[in-house]
């Protein structure tokens, strides 16, 4: 285990400020949000991914007898994502791309705030 959680990269911590900042706020419908969560952001963007293409996916749950519990993708009632949030979870904001399975504030959460601030100086014209 310690092997590991060495290999995998660490990304400093969000304060609870930063997580309520616009940079880390994207529209979901009710039944998306409530569905996944506190997820990880690769869980989240399976399932944005899986929502544009029409489909429920739903994120695996371990049992008290500590095995997952997978069901299976249905339909999604409402398939439509707002273009930013798909935008959001395909990392398109972000100048590089680091680590998929992570938002992080360097580029990701920065590089969206940049975009929507580039938005409202247009408005501003």
């Amino acid at each position: 285990y310690a092997e590991i959680k060495e290999s995998i990269p660490e990304h400093e911590p969000w304060s609870q400020e930063e997580k309520n900042r616009i940079w880390n706020y994207t529209l979901l419908d009710s039944s998306t949000n409530r569905s996944y969560g506190n997820a990880i952001f690769s869980a989240k963007r399976r399932i944005i991914i899986g929502k544009d293409k029409g489909k429920l996916i739903p994120i695996p749950k371990l049992s008290r007898d500590k095995r997952f519990n997978i069901e299976e993708e249905t339909d999604a009632n409402s398939p439509f994502v707002p273009p930013c949030t798909r935008n959001v979870f395909m990392k398109y904001y972000s100048s590089t791309i680091g680590d998929i399975n992570y938002w992080t504030k360097e580029t990701d959460a920065q590089g969206y705030l940049n975009d929507i601030e580039a938005c409202i100086k247009q408005l501003d014209k």
